[in-house]
């Protein structure tokens, strides 16, 4: 029971910190190509990432600098995603591979 209430408290948390980046936006958390994809009915952006990553060799990154800018916290993120990283890193690191960036 304690793990479960555990999980639902980490899970409140990443949703408050969502709330904090988008709170005065006027436009949807994924913009306008995820407006694109909602009325084409494909899935959002944040189930194609787990997808990616539990189908496959998938790696999901989040910007080191969006995150400091952001106030972000490694703990804040979902689980798929991996260590932050600055851009010179991730190139290094993604050199030999395909990458997609957003």
């Amino acid at each position: 029971m304690h793990h479960v209430f555990q999980r639902h408290q980490q899970q409140l948390i990443r949703a408050e910190a969502v709330d904090r980046v988008l709170a005065g936006l006027r436009r949807p958390a994924e913009g306008p190509v995820g407006v694109l994809l909602r009325d084409k009915k494909v899935p959002p952006f944040k189930t194609l990432f787990e997808q990616a990553v539990s189908l496959g060799d998938a790696k999901i990154h989040p910007c080191s600098m969006a995150m400091d800018i952001l106030g972000f916290e490694s703990e804040h993120l979902e689980d798929y995603i991996g260590e932050a990283m600055g851009l010179t890193m991730f190139l290094d690191e993604a050199k030999s591979g395909q990458v997609w960036s957003f």
